[in-house]
């Protein structure tokens, strides 16, 4: 970790009493996919700080960097925060590409629900793995690639690992992956 000097985040974010994180999981060509961990690396810092995450991709061809990159970021956004961040997985329609994207196409698997936490790590890593546990959509590129419940959909998908971001965010103290999912 540690890739970024110096990381610019928005003032209103970090002068908030709280931060209610509410991201759309989905695929992303430069992580693999996105969702609590991109919207707060992307979401909260400036543009500079954004670019600086984005020159990373040049380090490598998996994503590691960039995905390390967004962590760092994470972490200087949430330091004043612990205790007060609620993260929001929308984990339904469930893009192969961002939504930064300017089309959409059939989603990968079906939608899984709203998956929260107070812990980063733990509702990323579960949103994960449950749409890599679940079945494919017919006709999606999921299925064009041949995808089967239990593949790690996105590597396949992008060529790079999500997992990534979440072992980055557990070694930086941002949480577990160890989670429960209490269906209410």
């Amino acid at each position: 970790l540690h890739h970024l000097k110096r990381i610019q985040g928005a003032g209103n974010v970090h002068d908030a009493d709280v931060l209610v994180n509410f991201s759309h999981f989905k695929g992303h060509g430069s992580s693999g996919a996105g969702a609590a961990i991109k919207n707060i690396a992307m979401g909260c810092t400036s543009y500079r700080t954004r670019g600086e995450i984005h020159q990373l991709e040049k380090l490598d061809s998996i994503g590691k960097a960039f995905q390390e990159g967004m962590v760092d970021a994470v972490r200087a956004v949430l330091r004043n925060k612990r205790g007060k961040a609620l993260h929001i997985n929308y984990v339904m329609d469930i893009q192969p590409t961002c939504d930064c994207a300017p089309w959409s196409d059939l989603p990968i698997a079906p939608d899984i629900g709203i998956l929260i936490s107070d812990d980063i790590v733990a509702v990323e890593h579960a949103s994960l793995k449950m749409v890599d546990e679940a079945p494919i959509v017919p006709g999606s590129v999921a299925e064009k690639l041949g995808l089967k419940p239990g593949d790690n959909k996105w590597l396949k998908i992008h060529g790079k690992d999500p997992y990534v971001q979440v072992e980055a965010a557990e070694k930086a103290g941002l949480g577990s992956k160890q989670y429960e999912i209490v269906e209410v």
